[in-house]
């Protein structure tokens, strides 16, 4: 009987890149997962719209395509009442734990810890500094998009932070906090960071049967600066103004290989089993698109004169939720939003209609200048381009091939390839034989 199963969850990692990496930079721990453990190819929904992380991740924690969970916006999980594997685990007996997992709800009984994602109105069980790490991680990457990230959000982050850094990296870890102040590219590396030291302390004082580490980093800046790559083999290179010439990617995937190297001594010294998941992936985007969100959600929206609102919800990247005093008010600012355009005619906003609220996506992809023109009908807006920040040059878009790995298992010769539903099963499967007196195997769904 192991003692428990760990689910590392590396959001849409390329395993092309992670590979380059592993061979020029020699990353120890990578070149482990990608030579000695059990591999299999995972395929995601093939239909664009729906291949993204906070659809397939929702497959992956509940075992359900989309037609059978039908969880499409990021945050809708709340609303559900469908079984995730936290709570399935539970009813097997088992104890269970979660770190920042995306789109999933705390729905748990008695969960040792659950840290909610950024982005989703679910509350957070544990002590204090995860309540206080989990706000600090919550203002900063709902900041960052701006480059206003303040002074009280990096505090919080400290003060959650600090309790769960082990003295010997403590060192280390400043020295790259600091940087990662003055270096846009390395924040979200460094969340990471933080929330899986995080993990791994209060995995350590309560060993779950089941617990999951969600990190986003790769996801982030593959999109935003795959170009800048030196393994990128493409056409297209982002322009001087976006990012200095630097490749990202080294720092990343060193602090990634140091975080596996953490998690691994973690499961091999407590015998429990290492699961690694990316649910997706990302490719090169082949166009050069550009993406924006609102400065200030509520200013927008009395500049466009949309009134009834009683609170805005920013998501990731572009989107964001918009609840209203009633249906009449959001039916009318739906239609507002769909009537702003450019003066090519282009929409601006995409819109989900829910009653009473919005779920809104900036939908504009070209890049934005002063003079850009955006009308509401025939009304020009002049200025409103101010408002927007600009999020990024899609560099990489993605992609439904994910992989899936046990390390506690030899690889095969030849990995194999499941749905991404596989993976829940496996891993429920792997969760009960933690509970019971088996031998440890290949669990089969």
């Amino acid at each position: 009987m192991t003692s428990g199963v760990i689910a590392l969850e590396l959001n849409e990692l390329n395993m092309e890149l992670v590979e380059a990496y592993a061979e020029s930079e020699n990353l120890e721990n990578f070149r482990w997962l990608l030579t000695g453990c059990r591999r299999w190819h995972t395929r995601a929904e093939e239909d664009y719209e729906r291949l993204e992380p906070w659809i397939q991740w929702v497959t992956a924690h509940t075992g359900k395509s989309f037609a059978q969970h039908g969880i499409f916006r990021l945050g809708d999980i709340r609303d559900s009442a469908i079984e995730q594997i936290w709570e399935s685990v539970e009813k097997l007996g088992g104890t269970v734990g979660a770190v920042s997992p995306i789109n999933s709800a705390n729905r748990t009984s008695n969960a040792e810890f659950f840290v909610p994602d950024p982005w989703t109105d679910s509350p957070v069980t544990g002590s204090w500094d995860l309540r206080l790490l989990h706000e600090g991680v919550h203002e900063a990457v709902n900041e960052n998009a701006t480059g206003s990230t303040t002074a009280l959000s990096y505090l919080k982050l400290l003060l959650g932070a600090s309790v769960n850094l082990p003295r010997k990296r403590m060192l280390s870890h400043a020295l790259f906090m600091g940087r990662a102040v003055r270096n846009s590219r390395q924040r979200a590396v460094c969340l990471d960071v933080l929330l899986a030291e995080a993990f791994i302390r209060h995995w350590t004082a309560s060993k779950p049967t089941y617990a999951s580490l969600f990190l986003n980093a790769a996801a982030h800046l593959q999109h935003h600066y795959m170009f800048n790559s030196k393994h990128y083999r493409g056409r297209h290179s982002n322009p001087p103004w976006y990012i200095a010439d630097e490749d990202p990617f080294e720092v990343l995937y060193a602090k990634y290989d140091e975080v596996l190297g953490w998690v691994r001594h973690l499961a091999e010294t407590n015998g429990a089993r290492l699961l690694v998941c990316t649910a997706l992936g990302q490719v090169p985007n082949p166009n050069l698109i550009f993406y924006y969100r609102p400065k200030q959600h509520g200013l927008l929206l009395e500049r466009l004169g949309i009134s009834g609102v009683t609170e805005v919800h920013p998501r990731m990247s572009r989107d964001f939720l918009v609840e209203f005093q009633d249906t009449a008010a959001a039916k009318s600012a739906e239609s507002v939003l769909l009537s702003v355009q450019t003066a090519e005619a282009e929409p601006f906003f995409a819109v989900d209609n829910r009653g009473p609220s919005l779920f809104v996506q900036v939908c504009h992809t070209r890049e934005l200048h002063a003079d850009t023109e955006i009308r509401i009908g025939d009304r020009l807006l002049p200025g409103l381009s101010s408002m927007f920040a600009h999020v990024s040059i899609e560099n990489a878009i993605h992609s439904p091939l994910g992989a899936f790995f046990d390390c506690s298992l030899p690889p095969l010769a030849e990995a194999e390839e499941v749905p991404l539903e596989f993976t829940h099963d496996y891993t429920l499967q792997a969760a009960r034989a933690a509970t019971e007196p088996v031998s440890l195997g290949a669990p089969r769904p």
